[in-house]
């Protein structure tokens, strides 16, 4: 894939690390916590609250444990318990694959691991076939074989046929020039603009607009904005947008 680097950072990198840290706020909120990076879940008190608000189950009863006025050596060791603790719960009690993903990675703030372990609560809690509020294409919902991108690519189309010649045909460039974004924020919302006005050339007036009205109109909050999509050479990153797409879920 082509890739729009930022210090030496990937673009898509650097995007997919917003947007899951974005998404993690939506929920660490309805504790009053707050994340300014990912790689803050290597605090095991901030992944148990994340994980409890997610799955509506307690993950640690004595909390207390994950602090201790002894020092910072004894804080990693009750820290690195705690997450010991969070990923056993995600693995035994979720039936959740963290394939690779271990204590210690995640206790060094390893990017990677941590990424990967958020997209597996996204997938869990977020685009499972579980959320979706209509029900899903016999061929989807029948055989269970098809993936999550499959299934949530088939919700998209269902809900976007009567656009036109508008065609979504997986999720990085064809949401590249904002339309299709628009016509998901039109159907829930068709009275805020025009959706036959719009010009595919004007693909950064398109993704403002659908951002904006979006959350505005349905308190969706932007994990993206137009700026990640601008990137030189940058193709947009799958898993950000299938994200965003999800929180629109409950609206059809």
């Amino acid at each position: 894939l082509a890739m729009a680097e930022e210090g030496g950072i990937p673009g898509w990198i650097t995007t997919q690390k917003k947007v899951f840290t974005n998404w993690v706020n939506l929920y660490l909120v309805q504790r009053d916590q707050h994340i300014d990076d990912i790689q803050q879940l290597s605090d095991a008190s901030l992944l148990c609250s994340l994980l409890e608000v997610l799955s509506g189950k307690v993950v640690m009863r004595e909390k207390s444990r994950l602090l201790s006025p002894s020092g910072p050596k004894y804080n990693n060791i009750f820290n690195t318990s705690g997450i010991s603790v969070a990923l056993q719960f995600m693995t035994q009690t979720e039936n959740i694959k963290l394939i690779g993903c271990g204590v210690e990675d995640i206790a060094a703030g390893n990017l990677k691991m941590i990424m990967g372990m958020v997209w597996m609560l996204i997938l869990k809690y977020q685009i499972h076939p579980s959320c979706f509020m209509t029900p899903l294409s016999p061929s989807l919902s029948s055989t269970g074989r098809q993936n999550v991108k499959d299934t949530l690519l088939s919700w998209v189309r269902h809900h976007l046929k009567s656009y036109g010649d508008l065609r979504v045909d997986n999720f990085t460039s064809s949401w590249q020039n904002g339309l299709a974004f628009c016509a998901l924020v039109h159907k829930i919302v068709p009275e805020q603009f025009v959706y036959s006005t719009l010009d595919a050339n004007q693909a950064d007036y398109n993704l403002r607009l659908a951002f904006g009205v979006a959350q505005q109109y349905l308190g969706i909050p932007p994990l993206l904005d137009a700026q990640d999509f601008k990137k030189q050479g940058c193709i947009p990153d799958e898993q950000s947008i299938m994200t965003y797409i999800s929180l629109f879920i409950r609206y059809l």
